[in-house]
């Protein structure tokens, strides 16, 4: 228990409406001298200069190649509702918001793109709902949501679209010490599936530290895996029962599990990728690296330009990196931060059942001029 005690002393215990700095998103996209941090692939997400947590904000939309605000005449609970679904957020909104409630920040009125929305409901993106690409609106008339939290997590965790999620308050140097002690909890080092999960994390984390954050992610021979360590509960005889069937081609294999101790230790390959593009043009200083040391799957926010003039850069979204799995002072400055996962225990029913897609469902390129 005393070992136990200490791990969740390394833990941060989040809260889902954490203070996050004011107004983080590049309105128009973040460069460096000569140079454009990549898109995102984000189509939505929450801004403002007065929004205090992740599923409050006003409602930014990416739109014929540019970020953009919506203007909030005819802007009503409907929108709001198909927006947070949108965002990953199960139960809709609490309500919606008008006349910048979050702030103006530095948007002008030529920043608005959509005006008049309205939506039924059953949409999977509220650039599938109709709108006007014309408005006379002016930048303090943005539109915004705050919107229902996820539950089904235990205390200090953040309900996500499906999982859970706990981030470490500390530093540490070794991947081994970030995999244990989210199995000790209850969990595992986290493993990002798709698109929607990773948008998710990115608002939801990328402010909480300067340092790298360390994930489920490994590059074995063959490729790179999600590798989970998590506490198992089968027997003695189970797990022998298990040792003896017979053994597959591993190179073949999109999956395995095998059993140390109390610990159950699943591989998986990974099909979904985010990984760092590259500067534009001409995708520099892109991810994975392909060192032959850096076989560890972090999440970061920040890229060296191409120019190093001016350090790191915050590109405003939470790409892949590879970096070694040990810090050591010739290999890595700092330490690193790690992200525990668990399952949901609650599977929602959506509020309105006239329609079931999400941000990655069969809808959502049902629409013009996404860019």
């Amino acid at each position: 228990m005393r070992g136990f005690r200490t791990v969740l002393l390394t833990l941060f215990v989040f809260s889902p409406t954490y203070s996050r700095k004011a107004d983080r998103h590049s309105q128009r996209g973040r460069s460096t001298e000569g140079y454009q941090a990549p898109h995102s692939g984000q189509r939505i997400r929450l801004g403002g200069t007065r929004n205090s947590n992740v599923s409050a904000g006003n409602v930014e939309v990416f739109l014929r190649n540019r970020w953009g605000i919506i203007c909030d005449d005819k802007w009503d609970i409907a929108d709001a509702n198909v927006v947070c679904r949108q965002l990953g957020f199960r139960a809709g909104a609490v309500r919606p918001t008008v006349s910048a409630e979050f702030g103006v920040g530095e948007w002008e009125s030529t920043d608005i793109l959509l005006d008049d929305v309205s939506c039924v409901g059953n949409e999977g993106n509220v650039l599938a709902c109709t709108y006007l690409d014309q408005s006379n609106c002016l930048s303090n008339e943005a539109a915004g949501v705050v919107c229902k939290q996820n539950t089904g997590c235990p205390d200090g965790w953040l309900a996500g679209p499906s999982s859970c999620y706990l981030l470490s308050d500390v530093t540490t140097t070794q991947q081994k010490f970030a995999e244990n002690n989210c199995s000790a909890i209850g969990g595992h080092l986290v493993k990002i599936e798709n698109e929607a999960e990773n948008h998710f994390l990115s608002v939801a984390f990328a402010n909480s530290s300067a340092e790298p954050i360390i994930t489920a992610g490994i590059k074995e021979r063959y490729g790179w895996v999600w590798k989970t360590v998590e506490m198992s509960q089968t027997s003695s005889r189970q797990k022998r029962h298990r040792r003896a069937r017979p053994s597959q081609n591993r190179r073949a294999a999109t999956s395995r599990s095998t059993f140390t101790s109390n610990q159950r230790i699943s591989s998986v390959s990974i099909h979904y990728a985010k990984w760092f593009p590259g500067w534009l043009p001409g995708n520099k200083n892109s991810e994975p690296s392909g060192l032959n040391h850096e076989k560890c799957l972090y999440l970061m926010s920040s890229f060296p330009p191409p120019d190093k003039s001016q350090g790191v850069v915050d590109v405003g979204y939470m790409f892949w990196a590879d970096d070694s799995c040990v810090r050591t002072p010739r290999l890595m400055k700092n330490g690193f931060r790690y992200l525990c996962e668990r399952p949901s225990e609650e599977t929602m029913e959506e509020p309105d059942k006239r329609g079931t897609h999400g941000e990655n469902g069969e809808n959502d390129d049902c629409y013009d001029e996404i860019g």
